[in-house]
């Protein structure tokens, strides 16, 4: 789980979410699968914001007021949907090493479960739930993939006893 407590936070709210609705679909599977397609809709806003978060963390660690409200307002109006290719196209405008280290530390696996729950959630906000065939146990195991990724990006933009400690590039 990550160390930073708003992130931690919002995972939890997710795991709350997942277990509530693990509880529904047990007695209704058609409740299931609307409270999956929520709730994948909702993870989807939770990598982004959690993402953001620890981007303007990072600009924080500068102590530099007009910095971080630069950084914040850009990555506010920049970072939408994330795939892991965003997420490693932005540790990319720190450096190349961080975008590296980002591209050698994160699983096929957590790159796949953010990449189904995006598509999920495209499906869902396009087609409607009658085309979506996710269950709670799908978005369950996708979050805990996703989680990594997560920790990664906290690992590299603020450090930690796990962290890759990767220099920023001059």
């Amino acid at each position: 789980m990550p160390r930073d407590t708003y992130v931690t936070d919002r995972c939890s709210e997710i795991n709350t979410l997942v277990e509530y609705a693990a509880e529904k679909s047990d007695s209704d599977p058609g409740v299931g699968a609307y409270l999956a397609g929520y709730i994948s809709v909702l993870t989807s806003g939770v990598v982004e914001d959690c993402i953001e978060h620890l981007v303007v963390e990072r600009a924080r660690m500068s102590n530099d007021p007009q910095l971080q409200e630069f950084v914040r307002l850009s990555i506010d109006r920049q970072f939408r949907n994330p795939r892991s290719s965003d997420i490693s196209e932005v540790l990319g405008w720190f450096s190349a090493a961080y975008r590296d280290s980002y591209n050698r530390s994160v699983s096929t696996q957590a790159r796949e479960a953010l990449g189904s729950i995006l598509s999920n959630r495209m499906s869902l906000a396009h087609k409607g739930s009658p085309q979506l065939a996710l269950t709670v146990n799908d978005v369950r195991g996708y979050f805990v993939q996703i989680v990594e990724i997560l920790e990664v990006v906290e690992d590299i933009l603020i450090g930690g006893s796990s962290s890759p400690q990767v220099a920023p590039q001059s």
